[in-house]
């Protein structure tokens, strides 16, 4: 069986700016636990169960279920469909029920004893009338990564993010956040664990404060 251990939200792109005139940043912890499914030699169905906690870590911010389909015709690239339901707190605070559903495709290049990897998603999350901010958001995010393989131990990592919005018809394609990422990894069999640090900086509104993420995740292979 194919090892795969989690990944929590990882990103990329490193040659823009930090804005200035941010608010404190904020810290967030994340975490995921997921079960992946072999449906066919090269598909697979994960299901995931996401639950973060914001506000400096002092309250539930989002649960968030999901299920996506990989398949991957070669080694060395995959491609993903998915559906995510949220519960999240909005602007005031409050609880809001959303819904996304993404496409992605991941090559990657193996060199020796280093992986790199590219992701390409598009996603679009629909949200209620009484709802903060645009009812549809078109979302397009550039991931590219690199992680070494040479240890048997642990798995280190890191990655960069991009995150353009397209939903303002005056606007035009918007870089709304950038998304920073290092952690490891380590597979057990048919179980994986994971760790990473991230930070997201907001490029679109410099009042925005930067976040701090710790994640954690574990996934076990059926």
């Amino acid at each position: 069986m194919k090892r795969r251990a989690i990944l929590g939200p990882v990103g990329f792109t490193i040659t823009l700016g930090i804005p200035s005139a941010a608010q404190a940043d904020e810290t967030q912890l994340w975490t995921e636990a997921g079960v992946e499914v072999e449906v066919h030699r090269r598909l697979s169905m994960v299901l995931n169960q996401n639950v973060r906690f914001d506000d400096h870590v002092s309250r539930v911010g989002s649960i968030m279920p999901e299920a996506d389909l990989r398949y991957s015709p070669a080694g060395w690239i995959r491609f993903a469909a998915g559906y995510r339901y949220i519960y999240e707190r909005d602007n005031a605070g409050d609880f809001r029920h959303r819904h996304r559903i993404h496409a992605e495709v991941r090559p990657r290049l193996r060199l020796d004893v280093l992986d790199v990897w590219h992701r390409l998603r598009w996603q679009e999350q629909f949200r209620a009338q009484a709802d903060d901010g645009t009812r549809t958001r078109h979302v397009i995010r550039n991931q590219l990564g690199l992680q070494w393989t040479d240890w048997q131990l642990l798995e280190p990592y890191v990655s960069a993010e991009t995150f353009h919005r397209l939903d303002g018809p005056d606007a035009g394609v918007v870089l709304q956040k950038l998304r920073l990422v290092a952690g490891i990894e380590r597979d057990f069999d048919d179980h994986g664990l994971g760790a990473f640090y991230g930070l997201e900086i907001m490029q679109h509104d410099p009042q925005d404060p930067r976040v701090h993420i710790i994640g954690v995740g574990y996934r076990y292979e059926w």
